[in-house]
């Protein structure tokens, strides 16, 4: 997802839009059946893919399900005879990420196109603005430029996209049977889970990530394959550094002070253990943080309500609890202590044990899917606008339509979502 063409959809006049194709039947014989004739019409030319696509997004879904998403006949013939297996997962996971997810987004097309997207873009912009600490900051430039200069820009754009597109999801249909989240996506999974007012939240991320800023240290992260003890030994040899994330069990982040990570890095090198630096504004998760610790206790929080589904949290694995969210205590640890998204991972996987599970991840990468891919048996983890594969010359909104419309698909395929609103991004 990180690469396409620099040209927009609107330069490129031979760029053809994503089409989703929608097949069902009543059993894997008869839908290998539709399937195939469906490509050969494509092939001989007998079809449009426009108007296999047409006509297949009004026909009432039957039991087994087949959804592919293309902009060519011969594509679409190709995805449609390939063999798909007919289990059904049965849980669906919204995973939210921490700071490092940003990327460019092309947000005035996807709000052209998603009216839910559009209408929280709006919402943060009205907060954004009433924020003396971030009113030079305005939604959508933020968003179109990607690249974080700040605190305030990593987290306000991690938020806000992670946020207004999960809350598009579930306006097509997608209701989420639990919550993993990453450190700053904590707050978001608060948002969409109804915990707390969007509003509110983003104000508090507002607040914090300007706390942050002020910080006269930045420091480093690097991520390193390795185990948590390992991590933690490394650390222990230099002071100003800590372990940050715990992602899996060969999975850490390091963080703290510049010149111990160089020190730490070298060791890394002798020992020939894989790293590299992580891209964010600053060492969260580290003793670098402490000077913020204090406003940040003191900073208002929004008021909390249960869930409607569970959202475990990061850093410890276990439900988050209202009450236990609510104290400051809980908002300084949230941000200066280790986050452990293992052990959240641990907790999804006991929930999963009878089915398996489709992942959908709320940034612009997918940071969470490696481990979550390997710590879930049985688990699909697919970006929330994130292609399978990447496409030579497509435009920057031909690359989020044709990924959304991809993982959509995925859902519609898994009985998640029953309409198929999600197809008119091609529009």
């Amino acid at each position: 997802m990180t690469k396409y063409s620099e040209i927009s959809a609107s330069e490129n006049n031979t760029e053809s839009p994503p089409l989703a194709v929608t097949l069902s039947a009543e059993s894997p014989f008869e839908l290998q059946r539709v399937c195939f004739e469906a490509a050969e019409l494509l092939l001989s030319g007998r079809r449009s893919l426009s108007e296999i696509s047409k006509n297949s997004l009004l026909v009432p879904a039957k039991k087994l399900r087949r959804a592919i998403v293309s902009s060519s006949a011969r594509e679409a013939a190709l995805l449609l005879k390939e063999p798909q297996p007919t289990a059904r997962a049965s849980t669906l996971i919204f995973a939210f990420p921490g700071q490092g997810a940003s990327g460019p987004v092309p947000a005035r097309e996807l709000a052209r196109v998603m009216p839910v997207f559009c209408e929280y873009l709006t919402r943060a912009e009205a907060v954004v603005s009433s924020e003396p600490a971030a009113a030079e900051l305005s939604i959508y430039p933020l968003l179109a430029r990607g690249r974080a200069r700040t605190s305030a820009d990593e987290q306000i754009a991690v938020f806000v996209y992670g946020a207004a597109a999960a809350f598009q999801y579930m306006a097509w249909g997608a209701a989420p049977d639990m919550m993993l989240p990453h450190s700053l996506g904590e707050l978001t999974a608060m948002a969409v889970s109804k915990m707390a007012c969007f509003e509110d939240i983003l104000r508090f991320v507002c607040r914090r990530a300007a706390l942050i800023d002020a910080i006269k240290e930045r420091g480093v992260m690097t991520a390193m394959e390795a185990s948590y003890s390992c991590a933690m030994q490394l650390a222990a040899r230099y002071e100003g550094l800590s372990v940050a994330a715990v992602n899996s069990g060969t999975s850490v982040v390091l963080s703290g002070k510049t010149e111990a990570m160089i020190k730490a890095e070298r060791d890394m090198e002798m020992a020939k253990i894989a790293h590299h630096r992580l891209r964010v504004p600053n060492a969260a998760h580290s003793c670098v943080m402490e000077p913020a610790l204090s406003g940040i206790k003191k900073l208002a929080f929004p008021k909390l309500s249960p869930p409607f589904c569970p959202v475990y949290s990061s850093l410890d694995g276990r439900p988050l609890e209202a009450g236990d969210a609510s104290s400051p205590r809980w908002r300084a640890a949230h941000c200066r202590c280790a986050v452990r998204f293992d052990l959240a991972l641990c907790a999804a996987r006991a929930q999963c044990e009878e089915g398996g599970a489709l992942a959908v991840e709320f940034g612009v990468h997918r940071v969470l899917a490696a481990p979550g891919a390997t710590s879930v048996p049985n688990s699909r983890w697919l970006g929330a606008s994130s292609m399978s594969r990447y496409h030579e010359g497509k435009s920057q909104p031909y690359c989020f339509k044709r990924g959304i419309m991809e993982t959509m698909a995925a859902l519609w395929e898994n009985g998640f979502v029953s309409g198929t609103e999600w197809a008119k991004l091609s529009l």
